[in-house]
């Protein structure tokens, strides 16, 4: 059953939500300019000390990646578009799941959309 948040809660945890999407940006952004993938786990190993196969050590990295990941998705958080910084926090409105909308760069959780709605159908958040 997925965490319905109130907009009370979604705003309280906005702060540290918005540092860790950003935390995970510039991970992510690491990870590409060394020529690595994140989806690629197996590939993403350091070689071993003797030299022989892989290590079982991730790198800091993708190990922050998918701690940061890991975050999100037990928070119940949805992240939509990374590059863009766009989450969504699951709500209800009356019996109605809509998603409450936050894209990096906004002052504050002003915005919200039904399921199928998307970006392009935001609402203002007053209108919730």
């Amino acid at each position: 059953m997925p965490r319905y948040w109130t907009l009370a809660e979604a705003r309280a945890v906005l702060p540290q939500a918005v540092r860790l999407l950003q935390e995970l940006q510039a991970s992510v952004r690491e990870l590409a300019t060394a020529g690595r993938q994140p989806e690629a786990a197996p590939a993403l190993r350091t070689p071993s000390v003797n030299g022989h196969g892989r290590a079982t050590t991730p790198l800091p990295a993708e190990q922050r990646v998918r701690n940061l990941a890991a975050w999100f998705e037990q928070q119940g958080i949805q992240i939509k578009d990374l590059e863009v910084g766009l989450i969504d926090f699951p709500a209800l409105r009356g019996d109605e799941e809509v998603l409450l909308c936050y894209r990096l760069g906004e002052p504050d959780l002003g915005f919200w959309h039904s399921l199928e709605g998307g970006f392009a159908g935001r609402r203002p958040i007053d209108e919730l």
